[in-house]
């Protein structure tokens, strides 16, 4: 293998980064369980530890949305008191594995429920969970355990790991952002009204009397956003755009989260972030 594509993939890293990482994924999934969906809207959160998706029969249609697929059909549906019961073991399972207890066990248990909950039906069928599944998986695997955990507290770890791993976040950061913007590459996005919809959802005062003052407002928004979007799937991987980029990816979400509904996204996406940092510092060569 040539010697800098190995170095990229398996030079040795701290642990620590990994470890940060799984602590602050684990609040912002707790904060989906509990139906924080964002700080800066609050207000409009109803919040319950846990959140239950169905507060009784005669909402749950779950059996109604199941996935078009012949081995999604197979999977089982539960009865109502069930589903309850597992939205309970996935929160405080979620708890156990961001405080670092039994992280193995409790972030499998954690990762596969949450898939089940992904795939059992459409209703939860959002491209914002399969995010939040893939990263799970990934650090499930990983020893980020071995810092900022019960586990470490108890036993003694190695401190470095091998880089791949955060390799594959930083890849899954690009890819997210790429094909996002791909996405937009369609007329409604282009003259405005997608995001204008969007937008007018939120319905805040200032954003409709501007939208409706301003029409040009919206497609130059919506230049903005795609162009960010393709930025941001390239501009991390570079050392002099990487800092720019975090500046711009901040503002980015900060907007995200005033002006548009898709609830922890942006956390995720934010604490993603880090696993493009300590890489210098902490790297042996």
């Amino acid at each position: 293998m040539n010697s800098s594509l190995q170095h990229f993939f398996f030079a040795q890293v701290g642990a620590k980064q990994l470890a940060r990482i799984r602590v602050l994924i684990g609040v912002a999934i707790l904060f989906q369980l509990s139906g924080v969906y964002g700080i800066l809207a609050w207000w409009e959160s109803i919040i319950w530890f846990p959140l239950h998706t169905f507060g009784d029969e005669s909402v749950y249609r779950l059996a109604w949305y199941v996935m078009p697929y012949e081995w999604f059909e197979r999977l089982p549906i539960p009865s109502l008191a069930l589903y309850g019961w597992l939205e309970n073991i996935l929160f405080y399972g979620t708890i156990l594995w961001t405080i670092g207890f039994f992280s193995r066990i409790s972030g499998s248990a954690v990762f596969l429920l949450y898939a089940y909950f992904f795939l059992v039906s459409q209703l939860s069928y959002h491209h914002h969970t399969f995010l939040t599944l893939l990263v799970l998986g990934v650090l499930v695997v990983a020893p980020s355990h071995r810092y900022l955990s019960v586990d470490s507290l108890i036993h003694s770890y190695a401190p470095q790991t091998v880089i791949y791993r955060q390799r594959l976040l930083q890849i899954l950061v690009s890819i997210i952002y790429f094909f996002a913007g791909a996405a937009k590459l369609i007329h409604q996005w282009w003259n405005g009204r997608m995001i204008e919809k969007i937008m007018l959802e939120r319905d805040l005062p200032s954003v409709t009397y501007a939208l409706s003052t301003y029409p040009q407002i919206a497609p130059i928004v919506s230049y903005i956003i795609i162009f960010t979007l393709f930025f941001l799937s390239f501009a991390f991987r570079h050392r002099k755009t990487k800092y720019f980029a975090l500046v711009v990816g901040i503002c980015f979400h900060i907007g995200i989260e005033f002006f548009l509904d898709i609830g922890t996204f942006s956390y995720i996406m934010g604490v993603l972030y880090l696993a493009f940092w300590k890489e210098e510092e902490e790297t042996s060569h």
